[in-house]
């Protein structure tokens, strides 16, 4: 008896030790971080270390899979995931998972996040007529803050006797109450000048600038015109358009592929190897990269002559992908990594410039029927344009809404748009007169 219980204690103790050592479970990190979080969408880095394969990694949104990973023996994974289709406002839970085998090893922690809200549709309007007629018109607006406004242009008077005054008003100025008629008159070569003005931009209500084929600067009283033709030896530099981060670093562009830059009282011309008009520029700083991005659009808005997108880095323009946008372009606006958008023979929009590769357009009557001349927002929740035949309308960041039936201006021409906070104008004309058009959201 005793020998067979030390037999069986013998037994089981080379069964423990013949038992082989138990696979060591991966160990995992995880990371769910939002990088960008739009209104009805949302950029996300997955980071996941894992100490050893093969895995499998899953994310699911509020527990409905939205993603899957090849199998993959890396012990490291970054990766930047996209999900759209949701809602306004709305909370939504992201958790990343890893499986070996088809078995879940491990989850991550819940990513919690909420979508932005939409901005309303409900604006009060009011249209201003300026001028006496003999073809007035307003070329560009700019708002700087709710009590101050300046559009830009040229606007004919008849004088007491019935007869045309030659000599135009240049820019209007809004108070807060009404549209004041005023000229701004500069030295052009020894003569005194009161020339059309196509472009205003104001950096502040000291600091504004002009584009008049020259370059004007002033403090809201006093002006000073800049023959950039003569300072850089290029004649035929005509500017229409202007933009910048201040006023020691600001860009003008314009007919002929005109591009120059002012930096600190010195001016220098930028080659764009095109001499297609530049109709706009804009910039903005990308909140990820800390850069600033400086776009340009080129064409002849009526005549089929080919089409440009202009990237303009310092004194550098080059020109990149313009595959999908139609042949002719008036504006853009944009928010860096977030939205691209040009306007023209109708509406492109891009999500990222260098990615996505051919732009979207929106198919005419969708959004708008005729053609757009100017984009400007506040945010990706906040866009607007304008265009032919009194049409504005507006990008909430989840819907478009066409304001056509609200103006009932089917004459007008809309040449520029800009929106501050919840002010936004539009001017342009509807011969022989200037318009105003002026919309504030209801709150």
């Amino acid at each position: 008896m005793n020998i067979f219980i030390i037999i069986l204690i013998l037994v089981i103790l080379s069964g423990f030790a013949c038992r082989e050592e138990p696979t060591k479970p991966p160990i995992a990190e995880f990371t769910l971080t939002a990088e960008d979080i739009g209104v009805t969408d949302i950029f996300f880095r997955v980071k996941a270390t894992l100490s050893h394969g093969p895995f499998t990694l899953y994310v699911k949104r509020d527990g409905q899979q939205i993603y899957q990973s090849q199998p993959t023996n890396l012990t490291t994974v970054d990766t930047l995931l996209y999900d759209d289709n949701l809602l306004p406002k709305q909370n939504y839970t992201y958790k990343a998972y890893y499986t070996i085998g088809g078995i879940v090893q491990d989850s991550s922690a819940p990513m919690i996040i909420t979508t932005m809200d939409t901005t309303s549709h409900d604006f009060s309007w009011k249209i201003t007529y300026l001028g006496d007629g003999s073809s007035s018109m307003l070329y560009d607006v700019a708002i700087i803050n709710d009590t101050l406004a300046y559009a830009v242009g040229e606007i004919y008077l008849r004088d007491s006797l019935g007869n045309w005054d030659p000599l135009p008003y240049n820019i209007v100025k809004w108070d807060g109450q009404q549209w004041e008629l005023k000229r701004v008159t500069v030295i052009f070569r020894g003569n005194l000048i009161t020339p059309p003005i196509y472009c205003v931009y104001a950096l502040s209500s000291t600091d504004i600038w002009f584009a008049a084929g020259m370059a004007i600067h002033g403090n809201g009283t006093n002006w000073v015109g800049y023959d950039v033709r003569a300072i850089t030896g290029y004649d035929t530099l005509s500017f229409t358009k202007c933009w910048g981060q201040n006023s020691s670093d600001i860009y003008f562009v314009g007919l002929r592929g005109s591009l120059a830059h002012y930096s600190n009282g010195t001016w220098r011309r930028i080659e764009t190897l095109t001499t297609l008009p530049i109709n706009d520029i804009y910039g903005a700083e990308n909140s990820t990269s800390g850069k600033w991005e400086i776009l340009a659009v080129a064409s002849n808005k009526y005549q089929m002559e080919g089409k440009k997108l202009l990237r303009i880095e310092g004194l550098n323009c080059n020109s990149f992908s313009d595959s999908g946008l139609s042949w002719s372009l008036s504006g853009l606006w944009f928010d860096p990594g977030r939205r691209y958008y040009v306007v023209g023979a109708g509406i492109h929009k891009k999500r990222s410039l260098d990615k996505d590769g051919v732009w979207q357009v929106y198919p005419s009557g969708v959004i708008t029927s005729y053609y757009s001349h100017a984009i400007r927002g506040n945010g990706i929740d906040d866009v607007w344009v304008g265009g032919s035949f009194g049409e504005i309308v507006h990008f909430n960041g989840y819907s478009w809404h066409n304001y056509t039936n609200e103006l009932a201006s089917p004459m007008v021409n809309i040449l520029s748009i800009a929106v501050k906070n919840n002010l936004v104008v539009a001017v342009g004309d509807e011969s022989p007169k200037a318009v105003v058009i002026m919309g504030r959201r209801k709150m």
